[in-house]
């Protein structure tokens, strides 16, 4: 499938299958701050019209690997349950509204982990907040940056 960089933390994508407003897509993602961490992913996307000015998407994330040796020769995903854990559920919602002039686009990222060992909690916890913050921060700098561009 073609694939597209737009977003920083989207090291590969591709179409997955589409039926209508409904997509399966695949996404290599990395997430970065105190460690680097990369998935292979699975999405299940819905695109909903809501009137002629406004519309909807939400993303949820139906498969979440993590890999080990990521981008090497011996890249090999992890199984389920024996990952870092800092990535477990992965959903988004989309609101995009037609105004004057653009479009407003807005977006609610939620990320949930595993549990972090009580006694790594006061060091792991802000690192995995910090991540999510900035991985949505760039997701949105990325596609400001895209649409500019057009």
């Amino acid at each position: 499938g073609q694939e597209q960089r737009h977003y920083e933390d989207v090291l590969a994508s591709r179409l997955l299958a589409r039926d209508n407003d409904h997509y399966r897509i695949y996404m290599k993602l990395r997430r970065s701050k105190i460690i680097t961490v990369t998935y292979n992913t699975e999405h299940d996307v819905k695109y909903r019209r809501l009137g002629s000015s406004r519309a909807t998407a939400r993303s949820v994330a139906t498969r979440i690997a993590q890999l080990d040796n990521a981008g090497t020769p011996q890249e090999r995903e992890l199984k389920v349950g024996s990952d870092s854990g800092y990535l477990w559920r992965l959903n988004a919602y989309w609101r995009y509204e037609a105004v004057n002039g653009g479009v407003l686009i807005e977006c609610e990222s939620v990320s949930l982990s595993r549990a972090i060992p009580f006694v790594l909690r006061p060091f792991a916890t802000g690192a995995v907040e910090g991540v999510a913050r900035e991985s949505l921060e760039r997701t949105l700098v990325g596609l400001r940056r895209y649409l500019i561009a057009q």
